[in-house]
């Protein structure tokens, strides 16, 4: 039951987070910044582009892997559909940070960034219902290269290809900024701090 609520409580921690970094527009993850490009050249909500892109690289991950388990399947298909409608929701219900002065855009952004860490900090402490995101992540890690280091960057790569790609052929990228590069330079620095300070203590 415990691990239930945690759980939740992820999930409701991500979209919150990956919401307030969409709304200041200065940039999000890697995974993020590709669904808000996705989203803008399809016309279609970052919530359900966060799915196509989901599916897409779960897909391959699977098929790399040459092993479907149909739980797991199930439980990150549980953990995507919750936060794909909570994305749209909370984007729906937050105000649009964009036209604040970018210091303060800057200071949301990362509230928001660390909103997104301390969440996946926890999920990956439940380890219950995988991200697609992770599972691709992994894949790469352990399948295709054999070292964390070199299937972490592949796999960011990736992501940040569909984004660039996208957002060209929608007139413009987007989501790529200042939040992004700040993601890359203290997100591990972040998540060892909630692993050993916060995660430790549940």
């Amino acid at each position: 039951m415990k691990k239930a609520f945690y759980l939740l409580l992820a999930i409701i921690g991500n979209g919150i987070g990956s919401t307030i970094m969409f709304q200041t527009h200065l940039g999000m993850s890697a995974w993020g910044a590709s669904a808000s490009n996705v989203s803008l050249f399809l016309g279609i909500t970052p919530g359900i582009a966060f799915l196509l892109v989901s599916v897409l690289f779960y897909v391959i991950a699977i098929l790399v892997r040459k092993r479907f388990v149909l739980k797991d399947c199930l439980l990150s298909t549980v953990f995507l559909l919750s936060f794909s409608f909570l994305l749209d929701l909370f984007i729906s219900v937050l105000p649009d940070f964009s036209t604040l002065s970018l210091a303060l855009k800057v200071l949301i952004n990362f509230l928001g960034m660390v909103i997104l860490l301390g969440s996946i900090s926890l999920h990956l402490k439940v380890n219950i219902a995988v991200h697609p995101m992770d599972v691709f992540l992994k894949t790469m890690q352990e399948v295709v290269f054999k070292n964390v280091a070199n299937g972490t960057y592949f796999a960011y790569t990736c992501a940040f290809i569909i984004a660039i790609t996208f957002g060209l052929l929608a007139g413009g990228i987007r989501d790529i900024g200042i939040g992004t590069v700040l993601t890359l330079a203290t997100g591990g620095l972040i998540m060892a701090f909630f692993d050993k300070y916060v995660m430790s203590k549940l």
